[in-house]
């Protein structure tokens, strides 16, 4: 902050002499964007200034007066750094206006205009993703590692575009980016979810470790806990999945997958009825519309020998989803 408003006094006073009731009244504004207020207001064609206040403002989620001040800096002069940013504003903006096309021009005048920023490479890349273009994407990826290999985003964009191409038979290519990225980044917590789930898809032990390193990462996400406790499940290893449901709902209380999880493996595997209907019964209170857990504690109430409260839940489920079969089948 301090080396801020050392700039924007030197600007100043460039542009308004030796006042120096105007230098005192700068040091005293509280924030920088009050700073680059009271700045551009004496001088509207302060194109630094206007630069500034555009990051601060898209730092700070105010995306329209971002590109305002964007705009008008870049009628006075552009460089290279004016359409990386108007790309990460415009990007910024995709889930609310739908500019993909205008963020994808931004970035692709980006990189025409700075061939050598090896980011504007990668955001452009993440928009031909988000297009479903992803033979480029993955061009564009590869462009922006012979700028720079150490960029451990870059290949996890490429693992992931890799997963989404599935179709050409590319998880192998997805492990190797992944695995990339990890090395160059040992705290990237999504590339050991992603290596996980490839993993865990594969029924290779492997993804335990992946998970167990993403939860030593952010031990209090739901995400890797989850597919953890679910891989385990599948492997047959119910006490360890069962436990792991448990630290789910140590971390959170209302989580009715974790809840309706446990009560599967009670119903399916230990034949414990009645402790399985309570489970079905939680997950039901925390969520209402859940119509597998409706059938589950119905099939607990028709192995406990009650057949009224059965056939309830099974009408129940068929009312949420008039084509669950599996309820209409019990009822019939």
């Amino acid at each position: 902050m301090n080396k801020l408003v050392t700039c924007i006094i030197i600007l100043t006073c460039i542009s308004c002499g030796h006042k120096k009731e105007k230098k005192s009244l700068i040091l005293e504004l509280n924030t920088p964007l009050d700073s680059l207020n009271y700045v551009i207001s004496e001088a509207p064609e302060n194109s630094t200034a206007l630069l500034e206040r555009a990051r601060l403002h898209y730092l700070s989620g105010d995306l329209e007066l971002a590109m305002n001040d964007l705009n008008q800096k870049m009628a006075i002069n552009t460089t290279d750094e004016d359409y990386y940013l108007k790309g990460n504003i415009l990007y910024s903006n995709l889930q609310i206006e739908n500019n993909a096309e205008n963020a994808n021009n931004a970035y692709r005048l980006c990189v025409n205009e700075n061939p050598n920023n090896a980011n504007c490479y990668v955001k452009l890349a993440q928009i031909q993703q988000l297009l479903d273009n992803y033979d480029e994407c993955i061009e564009l990826v590869d462009s922006a590692l012979q700028i720079n290999r150490q960029l451990p985003d870059a290949y996890f964009l490429k693992g992931l575009t890799f997963e989404l191409r599935r179709s050409k038979g590319d998880t192998t290519l997805a492990i190797s980016s992944y695995q990339t990225s990890i090395e160059l980044d040992p705290n990237f917590y999504d590339s050991y979810i992603r290596l996980g789930n490839l993993h865990a898809a594969k029924e290779d032990s492997l993804a335990i470790q992946y998970y167990k390193s993403a939860i030593e990462l952010q031990s209090e996400r739901i995400e890797a806990h989850y597919n953890l406790a679910i891989y385990l499940q599948n492997s047959e290893r119910f006490d360890a999945a069962m436990e792991r449901y448990d630290r789910i709902l140590e971390i959170d209380p209302n989580s009715y997958l974790a809840l309706f999880n446990q009560g599967y493996l009670l119903l399916v595997y230990a034949d414990q009825y009645q402790e399985a209907e309570k489970k079905f019964t939680k997950s039901i209170e925390l969520n209402p519309s859940y119509t597998e857990a409706h059938h589950n504690r119905g099939l607990c109430y028709k192995n406990l020998g009650q057949f009224n409260y059965a056939r309830e839940d099974f009408k129940k489920a068929l009312e949420l989803t008039p084509s669950f079969n599996l309820s209409a089948a019990q009822l019939n």
